[in-house]
Order: structure tokens, then C-alpha cells, then sequence
């Protein structure tokens, strides 16, 4: 059996996120003492009125304190992403973790991130699985062109892959 731990990103507002951030610094170090095997977070944008820390920048700081463990991003909402990005992003969270990283993918739900990134919540199953089908194929193939409804890349040839064989 394997343990995992959920590292809090969202803090009301008026507490200070620095200190935040260090405290989850922290717990994962004790986690991972503790003898739990992985940590992960959690990716909402707009989460007024709390204060949310990004999903990448997070992990990366954390994935240092979490040697050993396997780290998981729990989840992105990769219908309002760009999945050339978030291929790249992965694969180098990957790397950093030395072949740990665990990519949790979700469609979201709240109509004020679908707003703010200008998709519409119609569209998000044919995103997610656009934007999947583009994510393994940079992972997995030398050049990649793709033409989808969504979706737009021209051939190209992805500069970062996943430690992990075929991908995370």
C-alpha cells in the first residue's frame, strides 16, 4: 500500500503565501520521513477570495524537499491549457523529479476560469482529448503536426522529453 499527500495551495486571503509555501515545504519533508510516497496538488485559477498558488511553480519548489517521492499534478485543466505547454511543463517535472512525476489530467467546472480563458464549456471534452492525443504523441513520437478542431501545431519536434519510457 502506498500513502500520498495532498499539499494545501489555497489560503485565505490576507495569510501570507510565502509563509505558506514554506510551511508546505515543510510538511512534505515530514512526509516523506514519515514514510509516504507521494505528494501532489491541485490547479484552480480565480480562486477568490482565496489565494491559490500555481500548480508548476509549486511542485517544482517541493520537488526538491520530496526526494524519493513521486510527484503528481492532481490535476490540470487541460481544456483551458495549451497542451504543447503543459507536454514540456511535464516532461520537465519529469526531469526533476527524476522520472516520479504523475500527470493528473481533469475538464474543470467552474464557468469563471472557462470565462477568463475564453473557452467554452461546450468545447472541453474535445479539448481534453485533443489536447491528450497532442501531449503523448510529443512525448512519444520524433515530430509531431497536428490539425484538430482545437488545436493548431505545425511540424515540430518537442526540446524537452520525460525520463519515464513511454511517458509520465
Amino acid at each position: 500500500m502506498k500513502f500520498g499527500f495532498f499539499v494545501n495551495a489555497q489560503h485565505p486571503r490576507g495569510e501570507s503565501v510565502p509563509q505558506r509555501i514554506a510551511e508546505a515545504s515543510e510538511q512534505v519533508r515530514l512526509a516523506r520521513d514519515a514514510g509516504f510516497h507521494m505528494i501532489c496538488a491541485g490547479q484552480h485559477y480565480l480562486s477568490h477570495p482565496y489565494q491559490m498558488s500555481a500548480i508548476v511553480p509549486l511542485l517544482a519548489r517541493l520537488t526538491a524537499d520530496a526526494e524519493g517521492m513521486e510527484i503528481a499534478a492532481t490535476v490540470f485543466l487541460l481544456p483551458l491549457l495549451n497542451p504543447v505547454d503543459v507536454a514540456e511543463t511535464s516532461a520537465t517535472l519529469d526531469a526533476m523529479s527524476g522520472g516520479r512525476f504523475i500527470m493528473g489530467v481533469g475538464i474543470g467546472y467552474r464557468d469563471e476560469e472557462y470565462a477568463a480563458f475564453g473557452v467554452q464549456r461546450s468545447e472541453r471534452i474535445g479539448r481534453l482529448t485533443e489536447g491528450l492525443e497532442i501531449i503523448r504523441r510529443l512525448w512519444t513520437e520524433d515530430e509531431v503536426e497536428y490539425n484538430g478542431t482545437y488545436y493548431r501545431v505545425p511540424k515540430v519536434r518537442i526540446a524537452t522529453h520525460p525520463v519515464q519510457k513511454p511517458h509520465p
